[in-house]
């Protein structure tokens, strides 16, 4: 890779340069004036497509028909295999017109940490019983790092898929912009963002932290703490087994609860509805407030201990108590229902 396109995209991972000018950079914008590339290296920019979504299909329409020979190192350097041990961090690129696909596995030590990001692309993760991470990517640049106990990859436009062992407590990734989908996953600790693009989640064990932009969350049958942000999207999390959930989205909330006697759920919508079912035989504080022309519809559970109860609050208790439930609607309806 050119310096040029190095240092743009780390000033991207750096978060001095936004999405948006690091993109018109990468493709030759006018804003940039990078040094001619070398004969043998990546042209300067792919095809223009109109949607992201046309360029990942046109790009999983041609990695079948990559080969190895294909792939480049330096102008200046004899072909090698990588990754190259002598560099922390490294890229790996392809031409434009015949995009990366490439499978590596990574030995790594029990309590690593995982860190992934992909520009303009989606990102997908799912459990391993294997001790090695495993790494199929079809991308226009792949750059890769181990540090200590954490593992950093990174992708600029394209796919990348990551196979994930217990050896790993702790991932971070991002998509900038693009989806995150992850499947059948145990960590400690998850932190994902997402911009212009969907989170999905199945069968994941882990405290998740996330926040979107742009893009919606779904999320069914995961364990441990849930604390996510929808920033022009819309969150729906069912069968979460949890004591602390956190759920705020601009464009509505769907929580699907079974029985629960203890924890903190708190959901909050600004301009979209809140809907929440539970299990009949709950024990809970509520407490539901709809703000700035919301509005709380008829709730049919067996209520007791009844403080407040109008269009725009209502307060009181199922069972005797235990777990606490809050809603804020604000400018929309809190439907409310159990089974």
């Amino acid at each position: 890779m050119d310096n040029s396109r190095f240092q743009i995209l780390g000033q991207l991972e750096r978060g001095e340069l936004s999405v948006d000018v690091a993109s018109r950079l990468l493709a030759g914008g006018a804003e940039a004036s990078p040094a001619a590339p070398a004969p043998d290296a990546p042209s300067a920019s792919p095809p223009v497509l109109a949607t992201r979504r046309q360029r990942l299909a046109a790009l999983a329409a041609q990695v079948h028909t990559w080969e190895p020979e294909r792939m480049v190192t330096p102008p200046d350097q004899p072909p090698r295999s990588w990754p190259w041990p002598e560099s922390a961090w490294q890229w790996f690129w392809q031409d434009f017109a015949h995009p990366l696909h490439l499978d590596h596995s990574f030995e790594l030590a029990a309590g690593t940490h995982l860190h992934a990001v992909v520009y303009a692309g989606d990102l997908n993760l799912s459990g391993l019983s294997s001790p090695q991470l495993t790494l199929g990517a079809a991308a226009f640049d792949l750059r890769a790092g181990l540090q200590e106990r954490a593992l950093h990859l990174a992708a600029a436009t394209g796919v990348l898929d990551l196979g994930v062992p217990g050896a790993v407590t702790q991932a971070q990734v991002q998509a900038l912009p693009g989806d995150v989908c992850i499947r059948d996953l145990c960590l400690q600790r998850l932190q994902v963002r997402c911009e212009s693009g969907d989170l999905h989640c199945e069968q994941v064990q882990a405290d998740i932290e996330a926040e979107l932009v742009g893009g919606d969350a779904d999320l069914f049958h995961t364990k441990g703490d849930v604390c996510i942000t929808a920033h022009q999207g819309r969150i729906r999390l069912r069968d979460p087994e949890a004591m602390q959930v956190k759920l705020a989205a601009d464009e509505g909330v769907e929580l699907r609860l079974g029985r629960i006697e203890s924890g903190h759920y708190r959901c909050e919508t600004r301009g979209g509805d809140i809907e929440v079912c539970i299990d009949g035989d709950s024990a809970c504080q509520l407490s539901l407030e709809a703000r700035e022309g919301g509005q709380i519809c008829p709730v049919r559970l067996p209520w007791s201990a009844l403080q407040e109860r109008s269009p725009q609050a209502l307060k009181g208790q199922l069972k005797g108590g235990g777990a606490s439930i809050e809603l804020v609607a604000r400018g929309g309806r809190i439907y409310l229902s159990g089974e």
